[in-house]
């Protein structure tokens, strides 16, 4: 009898081990975002979406990237509400092409964000109330356009 009943609890572990959770179970908590499996999307340009960043300004930096040395190819206020941060990254050293675009990308981030804080006081929370407008993929880094949009924002900086 005591064979039987290991036999039959090995089975019902076998059997709860085998059938998948439920999917409310598996489900991911609202707003997850998988980085390592997510591409970086660009906003694109539309009627509502109109870029902030004009294509006069666009054209200067983009002559400007390559010869640039530092990270920093242009920060100013467009708006009182909005300030715009052009700037690059460069790709962690010893990645393949295809993860060098991606970790340029983030640095670029970066380097915006850090730029950004600089800016302005402990009031502006630059993460939350910024954005990338555009990513520049160039030869060697990436150009982000970064976007920082609060209320009353030119009273903030420093």
């Amino acid at each position: 009898m005591e064979k039987y009943g290991m036999l039959v609890f090995a089975l019902i572990l076998a059997v709860a081990f085998a059938l998948p959770l439920s999917g409310e179970v598996m489900k991911e908590q609202e707003g997850y975002i998988d980085e390592g499996t997510m591409p970086i999307i660009e906003d694109k340009p539309t009627v509502e979406n109109i870029p902030v960043v004009d294509a006069e300004t666009d054209r200067a930096a983009r002559d400007a990237a390559p010869s640039t040395s530092g990270t920093l190819i242009k920060k100013y206020f467009k708006d009182d509400n909005t300030y715009v941060i052009i700037c690059k990254g460069y790709p962690k050293p010893g990645v393949d092409s295809g993860e060098a675009r991606g970790t340029a990308r983030e640095a670029a981030l970066l380097n915006a964000q850090v730029l950004a804080g600089e800016v302005f006081k402990s009031g502006i929370n630059v993460i939350t109330a910024g954005s990338p407008e555009r990513y520049i993929d160039g030869k060697g880094y990436a150009m982000v356009y970064y976007i920082v949009r609060h209320p009353g924002l030119r009273k903030y900086a420093k």
